[in-house]
């Protein structure tokens, strides 16, 4: 028998405010716990607001922001955190991936 996620959890995915404007991407994935899927969705979540708030920065406002982020990248590389300086790495690359900078 497998758990079923709850309404409130599927709604809460999906009603939420949305960035103006609006560019929609669904992802779907297959998660046997739904504790996992709940945890799941927070990151994913987490993520696409990052990327809304990088969209609505002008150029000079972004490419200050990857300044700091990479910054901060080395500092953490430097004082060996090295998880906490990928996920920095990871973040500045999904910016300039996602073509908000060159």
């Amino acid at each position: 028998m497998t758990d079923a996620l709850d309404l409130d959890d599927i709604q809460a995915g999906a009603l939420h405010e949305r960035p103006s404007p609006y560019v929609g991407t669904y992802v779907l994935l297959r998660v046997n716990d739904p504790q996992e899927g709940r945890e799941g969705r927070i990151k994913l979540r987490k993520v696409a607001e990052e990327a809304a708030n990088y969209a609505a920065m002008d150029p000079v406002q972004l490419a200050k922001k990857l300044t700091q982020l990479e910054n901060q990248m080395y500092k953490h590389a430097q004082s060996l955190e090295f998880e906490e300086a990928a996920r920095l790495r990871d973040e500045i690359q999904r910016v300039k991936a996602a073509g908000l900078i060159a």
